[in-house]
């Protein structure tokens, strides 16, 4: 598995949550706006490794409060040192 400090690869289109996109036919295909609507609502959604790996590279870009940027550094940390979601 990847994690961003062995570098990044791109994973294509990071898949986003119908709940969470309520205000668009289909969502836009930007990795980048994607990545901010998920980090909006973490840890409600986006908590699964692949997407927690994209938030944590992505720390520096989102528009977020310091407590959700912990709480995703805490995630990341997390599934690096165990290998498994608990809040899956």
């Amino acid at each position: 598995m990847f994690w961003p400090r062995h570098g990044w690869y791109s994973l294509g289109v990071i898949p986003i949550p119908s709940e969470i996109v309520w205000d668009y036919p289909e969502p836009p295909q930007s990795e980048a706006w994607r990545l901010q609507r998920i980090a909006e609502f973490f840890p409600h959604c986006g908590r699964d490794r692949v997407t927690v790996a994209a938030l944590y590279q992505a720390l520096h870009r989102l528009r977020i409060a310091p407590e959700v940027a912990d709480l995703i550094s805490l995630y990341a940390e997390l599934l690096e040192v165990t290998g498994r979601s608990r809040g899956k």
